[in-house]
């Protein structure tokens, strides 16, 4: 696989990543103001998540290395930790609600 078709998957999974964040994170607009404060350091260190592996998809789209297993390594890496911290952050807060 090139740069470019890897780059087109794991964009595509980001988009799905990223709508199962705005569905999550839409669900808890129903909490009280104060319970969605306490939220606000996991959302944002998800958010950050979502903008450094979409930063490194960029630098990945722009270089289009011959050899890209570096930036395969570290883009599939903070992914499966994204998905982890979204199935935590669910499991924490949806239960809840």
């Amino acid at each position: 696989m090139d740069a470019p078709y890897y780059c087109e998957a794991v964009n595509a999974e980001m988009v799905g990543l990223k709508a199962r964040l705005y569905d999550l994170f839409s669900s808890l607009d129903s909490m009280p103001p104060s319970e969605r404060e306490k939220l606000y350091p996991s959302a944002s260190e998800i958010h950050a998540m979502v903008r450094e592996i979409s930063s490194k998809l960029n630098q990945l789209r722009r270089e289009c290395p011959r050899e890209f297993s570096a930036f395969q390594q570290e883009i599939e890496a903070k992914t499966t930790d994204l998905k982890q911290k979204i199935r935590s952050f669910e499991a924490a807060h949806l239960k809840s609600m």
